[in-house]
């Protein structure tokens, strides 16, 4: 009985701590240590994340302008869907490592009726998001973008919770259509957070996507 009623009350706590409507249950992890969830509210968008159940980043927005159009206010989300894989990565000397992510879309026009995917990926250590242009075989260029973004690798420790680190992909490590991907690593241990791969997962399951 425990384990039914524990998405529904996690689902309450980050409503609780946002003040918005969320779109979907929080999404965890392969491990289930970490969740993501996205609200709306007056327009907005934005996500949280969860580490242990502790809000390790709270209310931090979505959205861009493009020369195409604006993607920040009144987006309207018509579908959330969800994909789990399993991976294996070749390493340098030959071995392979296991790539496990759980990936989930918000599927979402703007108010002229332009399609964008928020894509969020999910592995035991990281937290990645991009935005998406369905139709786009490269990404419009951004004039300005919403929340918060590092280009470089920026270190943040939360209190009582843990580190974050947050920084971008390089310009050729993306989905079909999209931005690169803006990456949190997101662990209690500081040494979880120097021995991340997500780099080298990433450009490697990116190539993997588009042969």
């Amino acid at each position: 009985m425990k384990k039914l009623l524990l998405l529904p009350l996690l689902l309450c706590s980050l409503s609780a701590l946002a003040g918005g409507n969320p779109l979907h249950t929080p999404y965890p992890s392969p491990d289930k240590n970490i969740y993501i969830s996205v609200f709306q509210q007056k327009g907005q968008t934005w996500y949280n994340i969860l580490l242990f159940r502790q809000v390790l980043m709270d209310q931090t927005t979505l959205g861009l302008d493009t020369e195409q159009g604006s993607f920040y206010k009144d987006l309207k989300v018509k579908d959330v869907r969800s994909q789990f894989r399993i991976e294996h990565l070749r390493q340098p000397n030959g071995r392979t490592r296991r790539y496990t992510w759980q990936q989930v879309v918000y599927q979402a026009v703007n108010p002229a009726g332009q399609r964008i995917d928020i894509v969020f990926r999910l592995t035991n250590d990281c937290v990645a998001y991009c935005y998406r242009f369905p139709g786009q075989t490269d990404s419009p260029r951004i004039l300005k973008e919403y929340g918060e973004t590092y280009t470089e690798p920026t270190l943040f420790k939360v209190p009582e919770v843990g580190w974050i680190q947050m920084f971008q992909s390089d310009a050729d490590v993306h989905l079909p259509g999209a931005t690169p991907w803006r990456i949190m690593v997101c662990s209690p241990s500081m040494d979880v957070v120097e021995a991340c791969t997500v780099l080298d997962d990433l450009r490697q399951s990116m190539a993997a996507a588009q042969k």
